[in-house]
């Protein structure tokens, strides 16, 4: 079985159990735009035991991802809270678009959120870009805009730039500055890119093959809430990389 998560794909949406921008005790949604935070760990790794759960080992690569369990009105708060100003309110807006196909509205909350200086928008805005979502396929722009992320302290921006740059997508093709950019985003916390160093780890791409030190990243990637991490330890367990084959702990896992 093959690694489902490779460094090269990572531009493809792979949107993590976002948190909410919206304080839970106020009924007026004008005064409920302060922002509390990303979601705790444990609610993403619940997301994560349950899509492994519901999928199964024979359909590990075919099932979709949870979407999140933000209801209709957290959602249009967070529309009422973009349209007042609220950068971070313009993030959850424009993801919720993008999952419902509006490509162009997506775009231009995320165009909001960027310009009013919420850098994760900035980071998802760069995933437009290179992905031709809602605006014309400018990879230099994208790389632009992920490099502001990066530069923020945004760990998904830096993975992303890091994949940038080992393809030479908007930047001049640099594998060693890729591979550091995605060690920074795991080292900075950034589950994503620790999943993606596990498969060139694993695999032996831009690093020395080290499939037990892949293995570690992708159980610190899973045990981060990271999907792909857990989808793919799960093959690691049942290809026996980096460890002796094992899958009656993976099916426990599952």
């Amino acid at each position: 079985m093959g690694y489902g998560a490779g460094m090269e794909r990572s531009f493809q949406r792979a949107r993590p159990a976002p948190g909410s921008h919206l304080s839970d005790g106020a009924t007026d949604p004008a005064a409920r735009c302060s922002p509390v935070g990303p979601a705790p760990a444990a609610a993403a790794l619940r997301a994560a035991a349950r899509w492994l759960g519901t999928c199964a080992l024979a359909a590990l690569f075919g099932c979709a991802s949870p979407s999140g369990g933000r209801g209709s009105a957290a959602r249009s708060d967070e529309v009422r809270c973009c349209e007042r100003g609220d950068a971070r309110a313009c993030t959850g807006a424009g993801l919720a678009a993008w999952d419902a196909g509006d490509d162009t509205s997506a775009v231009a909350r995320l165009q909001r959120a960027c310009d009013g200086g919420e850098l994760d928008g900035c980071a998802y805005l760069g995933r437009a870009y290179v992905l031709g979502r809602g605006v014309a396929r400018d990879e230099v722009r994208s790389a632009a805009l992920l490099q502001e992320a990066c530069d923020g302290g945004r760990m998904a921006g830096c993975d992303r730039l890091g994949s940038a740059y080992l393809i030479g997508s908007g930047v001049p093709q640099d594998p060693a500055r890729g591979i550091a950019l995605i060690q920074r985003a795991c080292h900075g916390g950034g589950m994503h890119g620790c999943a993606n160093l596990a498969v060139a780890y694993i695999n032996g791409t831009y690093v020395g093959k080290d499939p037990g030190r892949g293995v570690a990243l992708l159980q610190r990637a899973c045990d981060g809430g990271e999907l792909h991490g857990c989808s793919n330890l799960a093959i690691a367990y049942l290809n026996g990389t980096g460890l002796p084959k094992d899958e009656k702990r993976e099916i426990g896992r599952a």
